[in-house]
């Protein structure tokens, strides 16, 4: 190993979700840890709303004037561009940095949208920093510890 770390940061569902069916097994990953599921359940039906508007906005864009769907079509793709990191993901990589760590950044999400990149980056890696910052509950963590977790990690 190389003494590379990891660090993972995000929420496990946001409001910025591209796929349903994606959405859909990350929330199906918490909801077999939850204790209190109903609230939970309440709680990521909120968080959908955005997804949802998104999606039926993308449904009307053929009955829209071409001004309007170039325009959304625009926005759409330079979306993820638009956050900045987190600012636990700034604070551990200037640390790491700092130590003379080699270090990589990862988002929650690419645990379900990239499957095959993540065993890449943890096959590489000696230590996970797992952000809990975003997460709501221990049933949130659990499932991504089980996909994070390695026997040459720690």
């Amino acid at each position: 190993m190389s003494g590379r770390v990891l660090i993972v940061t995000g929420g496990l569902l946001t409001g910025k979700e591209g796929s349903f069916l994606l959405a859909a097994r990350k929330w199906w990953e918490q909801w077999r840890s939850a204790d209190a599921a109903w609230l939970d359940f309440k709680v990521k039906l909120v968080m959908a709303e955005p997804l949802l508007a998104a999606r039926l906005e993308t449904l009307a864009l053929p009955f829209r004037s071409r001004k309007v769907r170039n325009t959304v079509r625009e926005a759409l793709r330079h979306q993820e561009n638009l956050e900045p990191p987190s600012l636990t993901e700034v604070v551990l990589a200037t640390l790491a940095h700092r130590a003379g760590l080699a270090y990589e950044t990862m988002e929650l999400d690419e645990l379900f949208s990239d499957p095959r990149g993540v065993e890449r980056r943890l096959a590489r890696t000696d230590c996970v920093f797992l952000s809990s910052t975003y997460l709501h509950d221990l049933s949130e963590v659990e499932p991504l510890l089980q996909r994070l977790k390695r026997s040459h990690n720690r």
